[in-house]
């Protein structure tokens, strides 16, 4: 029969195996982790983005149907105004907004 090998020698091997598993382990997890991160930063970025361009859109909408409805104000203030400028009888002018009053007419017969 053959000498045995003492048992020092014999787990050598499997101890430089289980710190090759160990080392690949944490490389994967580390790996892993920075990915993730890496991920969810441009996913956050991306998303910021899309946000930023609805919120624009909405504000620009939003200054459109202000600009529209005061124009259609004007446009029924002077109505009023030109009525009333009619109403008065010829060479009449009507001033259609003052200071938060109706319309004011000057002149005329």
């Amino acid at each position: 029969m053959a000498p045995k090998p003492p048992a020092s020698k014999i787990r050598l091997p499997s101890f430089y195996l289980f710190l090759v598993f160990f080392a690949l382990t944490v490389g994967i997890i580390a790996a892993a982790f920075l990915y993730y991160r890496s991920y969810e930063r441009n996913y956050r970025t991306e998303v910021e983005r899309q946000l930023l361009a609805i919120a624009e859109l909405k504000v620009s909408e939003l200054a459109d149907w202000r600009a529209e409805r005061l124009a259609d104000a004007l446009l029924a203030a002077s109505d009023e105004a030109l009525y009333q400028a009619k109403a008065g009888g010829r060479n009449r002018v009507a001033y259609a907004v003052q200071a938060g009053r109706g319309p004011r007419t000057v002149g005329g017969k």
